[in-house]
């Protein structure tokens, strides 16, 4: 009998493995790992090299086969890239990482091909398991941005502007690595001060487009809208005409998740951020304050809010005291039945993520900064 020795203490008989080898042929490929074989009786040994031979050529066979190849070579933003894995046996999972090392699995992606919308630099590679194996992977596909090429970052097709065309600049943060536009949405530029009036940018209803709406100076309604896109671009006031204090009723918590969210209103390749994202952000910061979130790379501004009601006759509050930057994250109030949004808010002594019961109503209009995908 032959077996196969491939960790210390563990030998299997090869008939056990046989199937194991075939699937694990590209892991032998990408990781050079050796399989040991001892021969537990010196008898039919030119049969067994003949048999061997065969077990070799099955498995050059496996390397190839299993390969992953990639059908578009054009990466740019918002393109459609397809992953396909030649025949194979046992199941399929697709996996992606941002730096080749960690690995996830991407939901739902367990079918021979994967089509995926482009919009940040990843890697990819399809996971073969079968039972009692160890799982195989196929050769890892990068997929890039072609910086050659390709048309520059715009706006959704229809975007309203109150100040002119927000320009579309990239920044980095050098210790969390992502990428962000450097101005507010509606800012004319980049802050110089935390108070700069020009830099503060519009104050957008959460989840709603710019349709006009998020302009400082739009003129407001106490009509409640049912669909996703009201017409027109006035501002919707609550003044307590719905429990949820949301300009959409029903609500809709989709309207600002990814970049294919349905109202996204950030250019290609950018959407809002995650509560998460926003308070990694934070972490870098000098202080949590006002003082630390204009220091950063970020420049941030205390361009203050919007409210819901008009009791007070200004809607709009706190300009040049508080900054409050909407996030895509939602949360359901399962006490009131109901769902808020939360958002990063900051003043001259503290800086936190609103969350939960504290996240904001979404119709109050808070300053958006668009991150990169």
């Amino acid at each position: 009998m032959i077996y196969d020795f491939r960790e210390p203490q563990r030998f299997n008989p090869i008939g056990t493995i046989l199937s194991c080898i075939f699937t694990k042929a590209q892991t032998l490929l990408l990781k050079a790992e050796c399989a040991f074989l001892r021969i537990s009786s010196k008898k039919n040994i030119v049969s067994m090299l003949k048999n061997l031979k065969k077990i070799l050529i099955v498995i050059i066979i496996s390397l190839i086969s299993v390969n992953v190849h990639s059908q578009t070579y054009s990466y740019c933003m918002g393109d459609v890239v397809g992953l396909i894995a030649n025949p194979f046996s046992g199941n399929l999972q697709w996996q992606q990482s941002t730096d080749s090392i960690n690995w996830s699995d991407i939901p739902d992606a367990t079918s021979p091909s994967l089509a995926i919308v482009f919009w940040s630099n990843k890697f990819y590679r399809a996971k073969i398991t079968n039972s009692g194996c160890l799982p195989s992977y196929s050769a890892v596909k990068q997929i890039i941005e072609n910086t050659l090429g390709c048309p520059p970052p715009s706006f959704p097709v229809g975007s309203i502007t109150c100040n002119g065309s927000t320009p579309i600049i990239p920044v980095t943060n050098p210790i969390t690595g992502r990428i962000w536009m450097d101005r507010n949405l509606g800012a004319i530029n980049v802050a110089t001060s935390s108070t700069s009036t020009s830099s503060y940018g519009d104050l957008y209803q959460w989840g709603r487009r710019s349709d006009g709406h998020q302009c400082r100076t739009s003129v407001s309604t106490e009509v409640i809208s049912s669909v996703d896109q009201p017409g027109g671009s006035l501002y919707i006031m609550c003044n307590g005409l719905n429990i949820t204090n949301d300009w959409r009723n029903p609500q809709n918590s989709n309207l600002w998740q990814g970049v294919g969210g349905v109202n996204n209103p950030c250019p290609t390749g950018y959407r809002l951020p995650t509560g998460a994202e926003f308070s990694a952000e934070a972490s870098t910061w000098i202080s949590l304050n006002t003082n630390g979130a204009f220091s950063s790379v970020l420049k941030l501004t205390a361009g203050g809010m919007r409210g819901y009601t008009d009791g007070s006759g200004d809607p709009l509050l706190q300009e040049g005291v508080q900054g409050l930057y909407w996030t895509s994250s939602t949360f359901l109030d399962n006490l009131n039945n109901f769902s808020r949004s939360d958002y990063f808010l900051f003043t001259s002594t503290q800086a936190s993520l609103r969350t939960g019961t504290s996240g904001g109503s979404r119709a109050q209009g808070m300053s958006v900064r668009c991150i990169k995908e």
